[in-house]
């Protein structure tokens, strides 16, 4: 049971070297989609694509460009493609309340879904430089004012007091710590790979009539450094091993939040 009962998405991120604008993309939708043994479906079963065209400025000279999306029919599924990167975002929260079943992890999202985007990334001819998984959840914390969950995990005594009182009205916080992570590369070479964690949290409140809502909003977000090239760097083995140990970091910040909200 988790205490994010208002949202709770699990996103993961592909970017990619851009593609040429006019390179015709194959149907990415029968990768994205397809099964994966021992692994549950999640309602994993795209509608047909949506396509755009766009343009921009780049040096001066008018870039045109493409994009295409794709959604399960719940809608708990979304993809996108542009020449740049691939996104995949699963609604857990509302695939739960949908099905009145527990929350998936996000580790059984990861399973379900990343070696399929891996996969589409190869179709798409698109060469990996860098990924993210990222986790946005809200939560009511009806067992602990907002304020001190964020004050308790990421500010000062002080500001700890104040919430204890109930005299912190906001209160954000926002840290990136980064860690070197071992990887072999594909020639078999151990190498340390630079990696950003990030997690914020904000004690939101909103005036609903004569009543004052607040909730608690954080997002976890886990990515490879924008200077790095992953795919002269790791292979698609190490991309995978990349995404499971992110998922365990940001599970283990979910389940600090969770802490901190259901302490008294």
């Amino acid at each position: 049971m988790t205490i994010f009962d208002r949202t709770l998405q699990y996103h993961f991120v592909v970017f990619t070297a851009a593609a040429p604008p006019d390179r015709p993309l194959p149907d990415l939708a029968p990768t994205l989609e397809a099964p994966v043994p021992a692994v549950e479906g999640l309602g994993l079963k795209l509608r047909p694509t949506t396509q755009a065209q766009f343009s921009f400025t780049q040096g001066g000279a008018t870039v045109a460009s493409q994009s295409q999306s794709w959604t399960s029919a719940s809608g708990l599924w979304r993809f996108s493609w542009t020449p740049e990167r691939i996104d995949v975002v699963f609604n857990a929260r509302g695939y739960a309340d949908v099905r009145e079943t527990d929350v998936p992890s996000q580790d059984l999202v990861r399973k379900r879904v990343v070696g399929n985007l891996l996969a589409a990334c190869k179709v798409a001819g698109q060469h990996v430089i860098r990924v993210a998984a990222i986790v946005t959840a809200d939560s009511s914390c009806r067992d602990r004012s907002v304020q001190e969950v964020v004050a308790s995990l990421f500010l000062n005594e002080e500001a700890q007091r104040a919430a204890e009182k109930g005299m912190a009205v906001d209160l954000m916080a926002r840290t990136n710590l980064q860690e070197k992570w071992p990887f072999k590369g594909p020639d078999g070479a151990s190498r340390a790979l630079l990696v950003n964690r990030l997690q914020s949290a904000t004690a939101v409140g909103i005036l609903l009539g004569d009543a004052f809502d607040t909730y608690l909003s954080v997002q976890i977000d886990v990515n490879t450094a924008a200077n790095v090239d992953l795919g002269s760097t790791l292979d698609g083995a190490e991309l995978s091993a990349f995404f499971e140990r992110a998922v365990t970091w940001t599970n283990e910040r979910l389940k600090a939040f969770e802490g901190a909200a259901c302490r008294q």
